[in-house]
Protein backbone atom coordinates (compact mmCIF):
# COMPACT_ATOMS: atom_id res chain seq x y z
CA UNK A 1 0.00 0.00 0.00
CA UNK A 2 0.93 3.06 -1.09
CA UNK A 3 0.17 6.81 -0.21
CA UNK A 4 -0.19 9.71 -2.49
CA UNK A 5 -1.14 14.03 -1.82
CA UNK A 6 -3.17 14.57 -5.11
CA UNK A 7 -3.74 17.65 -7.07
CA UNK A 8 -7.17 19.78 -6.26
CA UNK A 9 -9.91 19.58 -8.87
CA UNK A 10 -9.30 22.43 -11.39
CA UNK A 11 -7.40 23.24 -14.97
CA UNK A 12 -4.01 22.42 -13.72
CA UNK A 13 -4.75 18.61 -12.55
CA UNK A 14 -7.01 18.32 -15.82
CA UNK A 15 -3.40 19.39 -17.60
CA UNK A 16 -1.47 17.19 -15.84
CA UNK A 17 -3.98 14.43 -16.41
CA UNK A 18 -4.15 15.24 -19.94
CA UNK A 19 -0.30 14.92 -20.67
CA UNK A 20 0.19 11.78 -18.21
CA UNK A 21 -2.28 10.31 -20.42
CA UNK A 22 -0.71 11.43 -24.02
CA UNK A 23 2.56 10.38 -23.28
CA UNK A 24 0.98 7.06 -21.88
CA UNK A 25 -0.46 6.65 -25.18
CA UNK A 26 2.54 7.49 -27.39
CA UNK A 27 5.29 5.42 -25.45
CA UNK A 28 2.86 2.42 -24.58
CA UNK A 29 2.69 2.95 -20.97
CA UNK A 30 0.18 2.74 -17.98
CA UNK A 31 -1.65 5.80 -17.41
CA UNK A 32 -2.48 6.63 -13.51
CA UNK A 33 -3.19 9.99 -11.78
CA UNK A 34 -1.78 12.79 -11.33
CA UNK A 35 -0.07 12.79 -7.84
CA UNK A 36 2.81 13.42 -5.60
CA UNK A 37 4.03 9.89 -3.97
CA UNK A 38 4.02 10.86 0.30
CA UNK A 39 5.85 7.71 1.34
CA UNK A 40 7.23 4.18 -0.23
CA UNK A 41 4.78 1.21 0.03
CA UNK A 42 3.95 0.15 3.46
CA UNK A 43 3.21 -3.50 4.22
CA UNK A 44 -0.03 -3.63 6.64
CA UNK A 45 -3.78 -3.86 6.45
CA UNK A 46 -5.89 -1.04 5.35
CA UNK A 47 -7.70 -0.21 8.72
CA UNK A 48 -4.09 0.01 10.64
CA UNK A 49 -2.73 2.13 7.31
CA UNK A 50 -5.93 4.50 7.50
CA UNK A 51 -5.71 4.56 11.90
CA UNK A 52 -2.25 6.24 11.13
CA UNK A 53 -3.21 8.72 8.07
CA UNK A 54 -6.68 10.14 9.83
CA UNK A 55 -4.63 11.29 12.67
CA UNK A 56 -1.74 12.14 10.87
CA UNK A 57 -3.79 14.43 8.59
CA UNK A 58 -5.58 16.20 11.68
CA UNK A 59 -5.53 19.91 11.77
CA UNK A 60 -3.28 20.02 8.75
CA UNK A 61 -4.60 22.55 6.21
CA UNK A 62 -4.23 21.58 1.80
CA UNK A 63 -1.12 21.91 0.85
CA UNK A 64 1.01 24.27 -2.14
CA UNK A 65 3.54 23.08 -3.91
CA UNK A 66 5.23 24.18 -7.18
CA UNK A 67 6.38 22.23 -9.91
CA UNK A 68 10.19 23.80 -10.98
CA UNK A 69 11.03 21.29 -13.72
CA UNK A 70 11.65 18.09 -15.72
CA UNK A 71 13.42 15.33 -14.55
CA UNK A 72 13.88 11.34 -15.64
CA UNK A 73 15.86 9.02 -13.93
CA UNK A 74 16.61 4.88 -15.12
CA UNK A 75 13.82 4.06 -13.42
CA UNK A 76 10.34 3.04 -14.04
CA UNK A 77 8.74 4.69 -11.65
CA UNK A 78 10.66 7.76 -12.29
CA UNK A 79 11.08 7.69 -15.95
CA UNK A 80 9.91 11.25 -17.00
CA UNK A 81 8.51 13.64 -14.07
CA UNK A 82 8.39 16.77 -12.51
CA UNK A 83 10.52 17.60 -9.49
CA UNK A 84 8.33 19.76 -6.45
CA UNK A 85 10.08 22.05 -4.84
CA UNK A 86 10.26 21.24 -1.63
CA UNK A 87 8.15 22.58 0.70
CA UNK A 88 8.20 21.92 5.00
CA UNK A 89 4.45 20.99 5.20
CA UNK A 90 5.09 18.35 2.42
CA UNK A 91 8.01 17.09 4.08
CA UNK A 92 6.55 17.31 7.99
CA UNK A 93 3.59 15.22 6.21
CA UNK A 94 6.24 12.27 4.92
CA UNK A 95 8.59 12.64 7.91
CA UNK A 96 5.59 11.92 9.86
CA UNK A 97 4.37 8.60 7.38
CA UNK A 98 8.01 7.59 7.87
CA UNK A 99 7.92 7.73 11.37
CA UNK A 100 4.53 5.96 11.87
CA UNK A 101 5.24 3.16 9.46
CA UNK A 102 9.13 2.58 10.70
CA UNK A 103 10.49 3.31 7.30
CA UNK A 104 13.77 4.16 6.86
CA UNK A 105 13.91 6.02 3.49
CA UNK A 106 16.78 8.00 1.86
CA UNK A 107 16.21 12.28 1.46
CA UNK A 108 12.73 12.85 0.15
CA UNK A 109 12.36 13.86 -2.93
CA UNK A 110 8.99 15.27 -4.15
CA UNK A 111 8.08 14.60 -7.52
CA UNK A 112 5.03 14.00 -9.65
CA UNK A 113 5.64 11.52 -11.93
CA UNK A 114 4.47 11.75 -15.88
CA UNK A 115 5.65 8.70 -17.45
CA UNK A 116 6.08 5.23 -15.95
CA UNK A 117 8.48 3.63 -18.76
CA UNK A 118 11.72 1.73 -19.04
CA UNK A 119 13.43 4.37 -21.92
CA UNK A 120 16.57 5.48 -22.79
CA UNK A 121 17.75 7.85 -21.03
CA UNK A 122 19.35 10.07 -23.77
CA UNK A 123 15.97 10.41 -25.77
CA UNK A 124 14.01 11.50 -22.05
CA UNK A 125 15.16 15.00 -22.72
CA UNK A 126 13.57 15.33 -26.40
CA UNK A 127 10.35 14.17 -25.11
CA UNK A 128 10.19 16.58 -21.88
CA UNK A 129 10.73 19.58 -24.69
CA UNK A 130 7.63 18.26 -26.44
CA UNK A 131 5.51 19.00 -23.36
CA UNK A 132 3.93 22.05 -22.91
CA UNK A 133 3.06 23.18 -19.56
CA UNK A 134 4.17 26.40 -18.32
CA UNK A 135 6.38 25.76 -15.02
CA UNK A 136 7.23 26.65 -12.65
CA UNK A 137 3.48 25.52 -11.96
CA UNK A 138 1.30 26.21 -8.22
CA UNK A 139 -0.60 23.22 -7.20
CA UNK A 140 -2.67 22.60 -4.39
CA UNK A 141 -2.69 19.12 -2.59
CA UNK A 142 -6.11 18.96 -0.95
CA UNK A 143 -6.21 14.75 -0.25
CA UNK A 144 -4.30 12.17 0.79
CA UNK A 145 -5.19 8.54 -1.31
CA UNK A 146 -4.40 5.15 -0.02
CA UNK A 147 -4.00 2.98 -3.04
CA UNK A 148 -3.15 -0.92 -2.97
CA UNK A 149 -0.56 -2.35 -5.49
CA UNK A 150 -2.75 -5.71 -7.16
CA UNK A 151 -0.84 -6.28 -10.20
CA UNK A 152 1.50 -3.55 -11.07
CA UNK A 153 0.44 0.13 -11.92
CA UNK A 154 -2.50 -1.28 -14.39
CA UNK A 155 -4.10 -3.46 -10.90
CA UNK A 156 -3.90 -0.29 -8.51
CA UNK A 157 -7.03 0.20 -6.54
CA UNK A 158 -7.91 3.34 -4.36
CA UNK A 159 -8.46 2.25 -0.80
CA UNK A 160 -9.69 5.52 0.46
CA UNK A 161 -9.49 9.01 -0.11
CA UNK A 162 -8.96 11.34 3.04
CA UNK A 163 -9.22 15.42 2.81
CA UNK A 164 -6.94 17.78 4.51
CA UNK A 165 -9.28 18.93 7.30
CA UNK A 166 -7.99 22.58 7.50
Amino acid sequence: MCSSDLPAAGPERDRLSAVIGGLAAEHEAPVFEPHVTMTDPVEADEMSVLGVLQPMLSGRAPIEVTLSGFGHEPEFFRSLYLAVEPSEPLTALHDAARQAWEQILPPYRPHLSLLYADLPEKGKDAIAGGIELDLPMTIRLDAVELWADDKGVTGWRRIARLLFPG
